[in-house]
């Protein structure tokens, strides 16, 4: 599904089914449980970095609390890029997480991140190889709140409204 905003005014172009035997056809109402989250955070990130507010080799750790021990190795720093190419060297999801629905990340609340984050290893050199992470992009979201601007705010604001 793709949200186009041009001259010819805001529409939305959709292609696929809901699920890959028996889904419905997508459509502009169709709510794309996990996909919506990262191609949101996505958009809102690039709009920050566009408007200056952010910049995508800031450190993580400049957008969270002081308290969280954000994972480094070799020297390396986790930066916003890493978490947006998906090449944080984060999990996929933290192993504190205790939905049933590993794909239901609505029950994260931001002290299980930090917790996670604080105790988490690195395993391989950051920016260096792709793993898909859940975490990373929800590990953003709480980061863009701590930048002085509300999450859901900035959806609806910088994403929703343009594209009605």
């Amino acid at each position: 599904m793709v949200g186009v905003v041009d001259e010819k005014g805001a529409r939305i172009t959709a292609y696929g089914n809901t699920e890959r035997k028996h889904g419905k056809s997508v459509d502009g109402d169709t709510l794309l449980k996990s996909f919506h989250h990262k191609v949101f955070t996505g958009l809102v990130l690039a709009d920050m970095v566009e408007r200056g507010e952010v910049k995508l080799d800031d450190p993580i750790a400049k957008f969270l609390p002081s308290s969280v021990k954000v994972p480094t190795r070799n020297g390396a720093q986790i930066k916003l890029v890493d978490l947006a190419t998906q090449t944080s060297g984060l999990s996929r999801l933290p192993d504190n997480m205790t939905s049933a629905d590993e794909n239901n990340l609505t029950p994260i609340i931001p002290c299980q991140m930090y917790e996670f984050l604080s105790a988490f290893k690195l395993k391989r050199d950051i920016g260096q190889k792709y793993e898909y992470s859940n975490y990373g992009m929800v590990c953003w979201a709480c980061a863009g709140t701590k930048s002085g601007h509300n999450y859901e705010a900035m959806v609806e604001q910088r994403v929703c409204r343009p594209l009605a």
